[in-house]
């Protein structure tokens, strides 16, 4: 569903997650591999109101690249969606050689 959604927010690529409403519904949605064709998850802690409107999803906004920081929550994020844990201790290597450079620079 989110590839097809997503082609109504204008982005250089299909985010990963996008703030919707739908029928009394609001909240984000995900990518969830595990699902195909046209279909979404929606938990009971969405629903805000009860409502019988037609079936039509409103975007609010897409997710957004934003700078960030390699703390426990990212790299939790990164293994959960599939990112293997040599790439991130490779990464994590990388960022910590850098540093030492910059350190060591006169």
């Amino acid at each position: 569903l989110l590839p097809s959604t997503a082609a109504a927010v204008p982005q250089p690529r299909v985010p990963s997650a996008l703030q919707i409403r739908f029928k009394g519904y609001k909240g984000v949605l995900c990518v969830d591999t595990r699902l195909t064709g046209l279909k979404m998850q929606l938990r009971d802690s969405m629903l805000k109101f009860e409502c019988q409107a037609a079936d039509s999803l409103e975007v609010c906004r897409a997710a957004a690249w934003i700078p960030g920081y390699m703390n426990r929550q990212i790299i939790t994020l990164l293994s959960c969606r599939g990112v293997p844990s040599d790439a991130i201790f490779h990464f994590q290597a990388k960022m910590t050689e850098e540093m030492d450079a910059m350190l060591n620079e006169p």
